[in-house]
């Protein structure tokens, strides 16, 4: 069904739509409470709060089926999603840090009151009244960020949205864990009193399992005198990785030097089945070119010592030294997704901004979500927004240039590879790479510390990864038979009532509670913390001069992406060559973190290409796709069950 198919009747009735506002309210208060009173060895539920709505909304609608579809769901599971907002709580883990280090006089009213009196009133708590003009300046300019990223990605998305939608048909995997239960379950289905459907009932075989093999670790964690039956919490596992066993554990494997990790969640190996076939194809060939390329630097001298280093040491040893410089070829690939995207699509582009300044056609305004005038027109005004905001913070024109280049281009990436995949973000080491450049010679200064922190991954980028579940929300509503128009109005909801409630509910929370009161503790680690008062961060994105690599990486995905786009039997996708970088898996998603393994990959290769040649697309379709789904969201219930065990406890 293409979108000028879908039906234009609207269902955002006035009432529907308070509904909406309702439920992200709800949800722009929990997340904040949720994130602080949840201790760090447990899981967090959070991130799985959008799912229980949606489970909740998919009872009520068989309840009533009469007055809740589907189609109400999914907006409601879009709202509660953007309503999470990004990781406001990190936000003022950074403003204590800030004001607490020796350059506190450097950073600008973004970062909090310049009194440390405020900064120590929100470690101790237990205070009643806000100083609510005090942090006026700090809590506005943060609001208003919120929202103008928003609006930006959103904007974005609309012009791109057809593109991707309608002629690439981009999937997004892990949109299945959403329109699988929402279409198989659907209200319409009991209303015409049809027998269940064979999609609902694999799904629901996948939630067992998904939901018992994910206990066996949230029960250790939740009770720690059990046996640990995965062994994931012992010190042979990585403990940001879960379920992935360090090197160092695996002595026979030590010599292939550009391993780090061998992977053993279950989870894992299923997920990626629902990634297409040449995109895992082309990540466990380009995985196993990297190894050889290490092996082969090893025996030619480089990496002296790096069989006798442990993980996390031959990590960043083949990330930051040569001739590899993973760290800089692999930011450079990952770059070029979105650059060389572009770059292709120019034309595309080009039509729109001329149907921006010509008018809207009728086609146009019946198929997109808002027109593509308003959509550009919106960029324009974001952007302007934008420099005012990072002039306000200190920040001079040219790091600012660099900041929304980096982060515009990341989001388009992120938000490709997402479409193929089950990665939707890049690790905080590389979100310093471009706005270094405009501190290239200089010394620690004000507008270079706030230029640097503004512009990584917990301030800028978050927002711009938002691009990535967007454009899953568009397809989850194209599935759905929503129209673009009322997907957009529901996420524009969610990102509007948490970038603003959000900032006032957690400050009030931290003033009332105390960060030395909090079973979370900081969400930052000192890894992170440190290297920011580093001069000029030389360590990132490798060893000095690194350009070379990025270039290299930015021609390979140059190359592979004209030859994709070129030759239809050309088999090397630039997506796939981006994860055979490797990736830091989490539940329904995960992180691009040059933990190089051909395993994943290549296993769900053989899986997902068995299935197909002996069961054809309708097996694949209606048994494996669902099933998995069933197994990533019974994972999810389970990891959020357990994080509410823990903030329960917490509060008794």
């Amino acid at each position: 069904m293409t979108s000028s198919e879908v039906k234009e009747k609207s269902i955002l009735t006035r009432r529907f739509i308070l509904t909406l506002i309702i439920i992200a309210t709800i949800v722009a208060i929990l997340a904040p409470m949720t994130t602080y009173l949840c201790p760090r060895w447990a899981p967090s539920p959070t991130g799985e709060i959008p799912l229980a709505i949606m489970f909740i909304a998919l009872i009520i609608g068989n309840l009533f089926p009469e007055r809740v579809s589907s189609k109400h769901i999914a907006l409601i599971s879009a709202t509660s999603a953007m309503a999470l907002g990004y990781g406001v709580p990190g936000k003022f883990d950074l403003m204590i840090i800030a004001r607490t280090s020796v350059f506190s006089g450097f950073y600008s009213l973004t970062f909090g009151p310049y009194d440390i009196k405020y900064i120590n009133d929100l470690m101790i708590g237990r205070i009643a009244k806000v100083p609510w003009g005090v942090w006026l300046p700090t809590l506005s300019w943060w609001a208003m960020y919120s929202i103008t990223w928003s609006l930006l990605v959103l904007a974005l998305m609309s012009i791109v949205r057809h593109r991707w939608m309608d002629i690439e048909m981009l999937p997004y995997p892990v949109g299945y864990a959403w329109s699988v239960p929402i279409i198989a379950a659907s209200p319409e289905r009991r209303v015409k009193g049809l027998p269940i459907d064979r999609r609902l009932a694999m799904y629901l075989a996948g939630l067992a399992p998904g939901f018992f093999y994910s206990l066996l670790l949230v029960m250790k964690l939740l009770i720690p005198w059990l046996p640990d039956i995965l062994g994931w919490t012992t010190g042979n596992f990585i403990g940001w990785y879960k379920g992935a066993i360090k090197i160092d554990a695996l002595p026979n494997l030590k010599k292939v030097v550009g391993l780090v990790a061998v992977p053993t969640n279950i989870v894992e190996y299923l997920a990626f089945t629902l990634v297409p076939l040449d995109v895992l194809l082309s990540a466990w060939v380009t995985s196993m070119i990297l190894l050889l390329a290490a092996q082969i630097s090893y025996l030619r001298g480089y990496y002296s010592g790096i069989e006798k280093l442990g993980h996390w040491d031959r990590f960043m040893m083949l990330g930051q030294m040569g001739p590899l410089k993973l760290f800089a070829l692999s930011y450079g690939i990952y770059l070029g997704i979105g650059l060389f995207w572009l770059i292709l699509n120019a034309r595309y582009l080009g039509r729109t901004l001329m149907n921006a300044i010509r008018g809207p056609t009728r086609e146009e305004v019946k198929r997109e979500a808002i027109t593509y005038r308003t959509a550009w027109f919106t960029i324009l005004i974001c952007l302007i927004n934008l420099f005012i905001l990072y002039h306000a913070s200190g920040i001079g024109l040219f790091a600012t240039v660099l900041i929304i280049l980096q982060a515009t281009l990341l989001g388009l990436s992120i938000a490709r590879v997402y479409g193929l995949s089950l990665i939707n973000g890049i690790d905080w080491e590389y979100t310093y790479t471009l706005p270094l450049l405009a501190f290239y010679n200089e010394e620690i200064s004000a507008e270079y510390l706030n230029a640097i922190i503004i512009g990584q991954r917990d301030c800028t980028c978050g927002y711009a990864y938002n691009l990535a579940d967007v454009a899953m929300w568009f397809k989850i509503a194209r599935d759905t038979g929503i129209s673009p128009r009322d997907v957009f109005v529901a996420l524009l909801i969610g990102a509007i009532v948490s970038s603003i409630i959000q900032w006032f509910v957690t400050l009030k929370f931290v003033y009332s509670i105390g960060y030395s009161a909090m079973p979370r503790g900081f969400g930052l680690g000192p890894q992170i913390t440190g290297s920011w008062t580093a001069p000029k961060l030389l360590q990132y994105p490798g060893q000095r001069p690194w350009w070379p690599q990025l270039l290299v990486g930015l021609t390979i995905t140059g190359v592979l992406s004209y030859l994709r786009t070129r030759f239809v039997w050309w088999p090397i996708d630039p997506v796939g060559a981006a994860l055979g970088f490797g990736y830091h898996f989490g539940v329904k998603s995960g992180a691009f973190l040059d933990v190089i393994q051909p395993f994943v990959p290549f296993i769900a290769w053989i899986i997902k290409y068995l299935v197909i040649k002996m069961g054809g697309a309708r097996v694949h379709d209606n048994i494996l796709v669902p099933f998995v789904a069933g197994v990533l969201s019974g994972t999810a219930i389970c990891l959020f069950a357990g994080g509410i065990v823990a903030v329960i406890r917490v509060l008794l």
